[in-house]
């Protein structure tokens, strides 16, 4: 970790089904494996999947996660809620913050993200979003909004795609992509796909990526290493 307090990381993208989720449990599982302490926001609360697969036990009281991992539930939409969050980021200053954002969450980021952007400097934390985009051009527009709400974040893009990594000409030609690597400083990355067969078993069972490798078959557990293998060495230069 580049800081003596611990980043902030925003798991974003707006669009539905691009792979927030996945890059949200794919991030707190490398910084768990690095040794890190984790506070996980979860935004989605009508569809919380990444706070699911990450609670110890359901029965258990709210914000009791698996082992290094406490969470919290955070509405974008109200103004109230940002400045709860904030608060629980100043509590948990060992940790490292992860916030995993819905979809359809521009507007919110919009109307209420200065209260995240002028606040966490004087919590000595930087903020790093991870952009998550499909090969459509909605992805990118969006891009260009939170950017005026964040101009000056650290941010990288990670290419999600079931067609692979060749299907992302209308980013590789854009001015955005400019932006990111040179003004930004940033990096575009691309993130491995994992077969549909073991992503069901994740979610379906509501398991971390380290108690499904404990519980999956053999060769569904296979496919599951090798895939957080990649996505360590995707997020090895930015975690």
């Amino acid at each position: 970790m580049r800081d003596s307090v611990p980043p902030v990381y925003l798991i974003a993208g707006s669009k539905g089904g691009v792979g927030k989720s996945m890059l949200a449990l794919v991030v707190v599982d490398r910084l768990l494996l690095d040794g890190k302490r984790v506070l996980y926001f979860e935004s989605d609360t009508s569809n919380a999947d990444v706070w699911q697969c990450l609670e110890r036990d359901p029965k258990k009281a709210p914000g009791e996660g698996i082992d290094g991992v406490t969470l919290y539930t955070v509405r974008l939409d109200e103004e109230e809620s940002w400045a709860d969050m904030v608060n629980a980021i100043e509590e948990h200053r060992d940790h490292v913050v992860v916030i995993g954002t819905a979809s359809r969450m521009t507007e919110a980021i919009r109307t209420h993200g200065h209260i995240l952007r002028e606040t966490l400097p004087g919590l000595e934390r930087r903020l790093v979003t991870l952009w998550v985009i499909d090969e459509q051009r909605d992805s990118l527009n969006q891009l260009r909004d939170h950017l005026a709400v964040f101009p000056d974040n650290e941010i990288h893009v990670v290419k999600n795609s079931k067609e692979g990594p060749n299907a992302f000409g209308l980013y590789e030609a854009s001015k955005l992509r400019t932006i990111i690597e040179t003004e930004k400083r940033g990096r575009s990355l691309y993130m491995p796909r994992l077969a549909l067969s073991v992503r069901t078993k994740l979610y379906s069972h509501r398991m971390s990526i380290s108690k499904a490798l404990a519980d999956l078959p053999t060769a569904n557990a296979y496919l599951l290493s090798s895939f957080r293998r990649a996505c360590g060495e995707m997020l090895a230069p930015i975690l």
